[in-house]
């Protein structure tokens, strides 16, 4: 009986490891994913500014043509 307590608890703290092992990746993966997201959102407002910059408007057009 000793010897199957002692095996369940070699059991018991190799899921534990294995669980803090998993919420380690998750976390790290998290903290990614808010850098991806913040990333492109960057990116997008750079590619707005400079798609406002260097389109000509409007009244710039029909004066052109």
């Amino acid at each position: 009986m000793t010897k199957e307590f002692i095996e369940a608890g070699k059991k018991r703290l190799s899921r534990d490891t294995t669980q803090d092992a998993n919420r380690q990746e998750i976390n790290a993966l998290k903290r990614k994913s808010e850098d991806l997201k913040d990333l492109v959102a960057e990116v997008s407002l750079d590619l707005h500014r400079l798609k406002k910059t260097s389109a000509p408007s409007v009244d710039e057009g029909a004066a052109n043509a």
